[in-house]
């Protein structure tokens, strides 16, 4: 099969706005996490945008307090 048969009625617009969606939902998600680890607002809405670095940060973060025993 090619792929081009599979993407024939995709055009860039829907591309975007598919990623843009997926985009929101995670950093939405990234946002509620933020809130629930005692972040102020401001904070988890910037972690919205900026959510694979959230991620990141909370991902090292968690692996120290692992790592020292506290977790």
């Amino acid at each position: 099969m090619r792929l081009r048969a599979h993407t024939e009625g995709v055009t860039a617009v829907d591309a975007v706005a598919g990623l843009v969606a997926v985009w929101l939902v995670l950093g939405v998600l990234t946002a509620s996490g933020a809130r629930r680890r005692g972040q102020p607002w401001g904070f988890a809405l910037v972690s919205v945008l900026l959510f694979p670095v959230t991620w990141v940060w909370w991902y090292l973060a968690d692996g120290r307090v692992e790592h020292k025993g506290g977790g």
